[in-house]
């Protein structure tokens, strides 16, 4: 569409939107507001989870916090997809870096549940090495498997996650390190000693509740961000 086009197009909405308020007054608070016709017209996309901008009030950062409390003690399960896109966003803000509840619309089978301390050995836990990283251990119930995941490389194998503790607001930095064959009693994830302690999992306050999501930007494993006020404690 040429700028002529668009132009003229421009002036005929303009046009009819006077026409429409000089006969009803009232309407003129329910029409939008024209955008230059100059202007681009591309919309302005936003990734689930990333910030729109810098500035984020604390009654923002407050709903927020609430939110994930009020979901921390729900019965486990996966958030609903229009649901987790819209939290993931706000926590966007609050973080100020991208999270999100899928990968490539792939989601684990539950967001937030509860966690215990890894008893056993876990499935795919071999692949990866002694590292600083690999101690912050994320892994999965065995129920994310299925024959597909058995033949090639589980989909959330080494996806980095943050692991919320919602009653003490804050979150740790790991990795889904693999699948908890064994010693899941009424948990769904499981968690190395070293995550659940940076994460305070084992205060009484916090149960073994846990919100787990994606994480798009290479933090390092360990770190610990504070949800209260946007950054690493």
């Amino acid at each position: 569409m040429t700028s002529a086009t668009q132009q003229h197009i421009h002036d005929k909405i303009e046009q009819l939107q006077q026409e429409l308020a000089s006969s009803w007054p009232e309407l003129l608070e329910y029409l939008p507001t024209l955008p230059n016709s100059n202007s681009s017209t591309e919309p302005n996309l936003v990734v689930a989870g990333e910030p729109e901008d810098s500035t984020i009030t604390q009654e923002d950062r407050l709903e927020v916090i609430e939110q994930l409390r009020a979901l921390s003690v729900l019965p486990p399960a996966a958030l609903e997809a229009t649901a987790a896109a819209v939290l993931a966003r706000k926590l966007g803000f609050v973080i100020n870096t991208s999270v999100s509840f899928a990968v490539d619309d792939k989601q684990l089978l539950h967001s937030h549940g509860r966690v215990q301390v890894q008893q056993s050995s876990g499935y795919f836990n071999t692949l990866w090495p002694a590292t600083k990283e690999s101690t912050y251990a994320l892994y999965v119930s065995p129920r994310q498997l299925d024959v597909q995941s058995l033949a090639q490389t589980p989909w959330f194998l080494g996806k980095r996650v943050l692991a919320i503790n919602a009653a003490q607001m804050i979150g740790v930095v790991a990795y889904i390190a693999g699948v908890q064959i064994s010693g899941l009693h009424r948990a769904q994830f499981s968690a190395s000693s070293q995550l659940m302690r940076a994460g305070q999992f084992w205060q009484p306050g916090n149960q073994g509740q846990i919100i787990v999501c994606f994480l798009d930007d290479p933090l390092p494993a360990g770190n610990v961000l504070d949800l209260t006020q946007g950054g690493m404690q």
